[in-house]
């Protein structure tokens, strides 16, 4: 790849005979493509997690000490306020005095609330009453969110497998929608290509466009499309190459 992002930089001309040769295949650039798609996903899968991991340890930390006494939460320490979480991604909240639950978390967000009878997970509106888990302790549930913090890899793996999934699929329509813009920027050249070499040049022409936004999406949160600023990158880098392209083949005649 870095060597076909230096031709198209600096020898624009020889990009076609550069594909000429065996290496990279279509298929090597197409996956290469979707690895480079997937870096965004993974820098914020990797940061939500690390968040998460912290929230989870401090959590595990200052929750408060507290029993079930026929099927009803109340903490050990009779002086204990209600004990509110709230975090970037989730919130936890134990209330036994019932007062004021839904002004304690924030409603778009998910919330797993104590209550003296039950335990709530908002918004999904789901409850489990504690006569159901009657061995149910504070020791129990540090030991549920060790188990979570640990697990929290394996969540990263599987967002990843995802994220995989969902980019394989991105990059075989941003393909497609590249090959039309890159016959149709041909035409107005006059120039014309069979339609492997159409495909194995627009999978080299979208290195750069793919790999700005991609690293662009890295630090400012996918603040950018492939199908947009990606779509206009392309368009500037495939005017480039066949316009040079173009003049050097008059020039050479």
């Amino acid at each position: 790849m870095l060597r076909l992002i230096r031709i198209i930089l600096m020898q624009p001309h020889r990009l076609n005979e550069a594909l000429v040769q065996v290496k990279p295949t279509y298929r090597q650039l197409f996956f290469r493509l979707v690895l480079v798609m997937m870096l965004p996903i993974l820098v914020q899968s990797y940061q939500v997690t690390e968040h998460i991991k912290s929230d989870i340890g401090q959590i595990q930390q200052t929750i408060p000490a507290f029993t079930l006494k026929n099927g009803e939460l109340s903490f050990n320490n009779p002086k204990q306020k209600p004990y509110v979480f709230l975090g970037d991604y989730f919130n936890l909240l134990f209330n036994p005095s019932d007062k004021n639950v839904r002004l304690l978390h924030k409603d778009k967000q998910a919330s797993i609330i104590f209550t003296k009878e039950k335990v709530m997970i908002e918004p999904a509106g789901k409850s489990y009453v504690y006569k159901d888990y009657p061995r149910l302790t504070d020791g129990m549930l540090r030991q549920m969110l060790v188990l979570l913090k640990e697990s929290s890899f394996e969540y990263l793996f599987f967002l990843l497998g995802i994220a995989f999934v969902l980019c394989y699929i991105s990059m075989i329509f941003l393909q497609f929608v590249y090959r039309m813009l890159f016959t149709f920027i041909a035409m107005t050249l006059g120039m014309r290509a069979a339609p492997f070499i159409v495909q194995r040049m627009t999978a080299s022409l979208s290195i750069l466009p793919i790999i700005l936004v991609s690293i662009w999406n890295c630090f400012f949160h996918m603040s950018w499309s492939y199908f947009g600023v990606g779509l206009v990158l392309f368009a500037l880098t495939c005017y480039y190459v066949l316009f040079k392209t173009r003049k050097y083949q008059i020039k050479m005649k």
